[in-house]
């Protein structure tokens, strides 16, 4: 979809709201028409087209800012202007040539970011909320748990661990 918004609930009343408007350019932040703005309890943290990134206290007022070419840190994994992408995939070809799972994301905390974006899309497959069991990590629902898995073609199947 075009436009959607997403809300994820964790235990400890902690909340995560996500808002897309891809294409339509409908809600410009901060004189910008694409971007995205994280909020947290004390500010914002708003990064914007161009590796520009800015951050906001409480208030609005701009606490520090990020612009490509300024001064930044040759190879920082926290410089939000830094070709980060580039750095990671360097890193993971780096591991895989040297069998090391030393890579700059962690599988555990990787495994963390990428199952929003996937639970969201099962959501959006399944028209319902999608519930995990906070202590196994398995989804609730047999309809979403129809949708998280496939079958594999005779030869591709995906091989047990442990």
């Amino acid at each position: 979809p075009d436009t959607y918004s997403l809300s994820f609930e964790y235990p400890g009343d902690k909340l995560v709201t996500f808002e897309l408007t891809a294409h339509a350019n409908g809600k410009p932040y901060m004189n910008i028409g694409t971007g995205a703005m994280v909020y947290g309890e004390h500010g914002a943290v708003l990064f914007a087209p161009n590796d520009t990134a800015v951050l906001y206290d409480e208030k609005g007022k701009v606490l520090k800012e990020w612009k490509k070419g300024g001064p930044t840190k040759a190879g920082s994994l926290t410089d939000p202007t830094a070709s980060l992408d580039v750095l990671h995939m360097t890193k993971y070809v780096e591991c895989i040539r040297a069998r090391s799972q030393a890579t700059n994301s962690p599988a555990d905390e990787a495994v963390k970011t990428t199952l929003m974006p996937l639970l969201a899309n099962i959501a959006l497959d399944t028209g319902e909320p999608v519930r995990l069991d906070p202590s196994t990590g398995k989804l609730l629902s047999k309809k979403a748990a129809a949708v998280w898995s496939r079958e594999y073609a005779k030869g591709w199947e995906i091989e047990k661990l442990g």
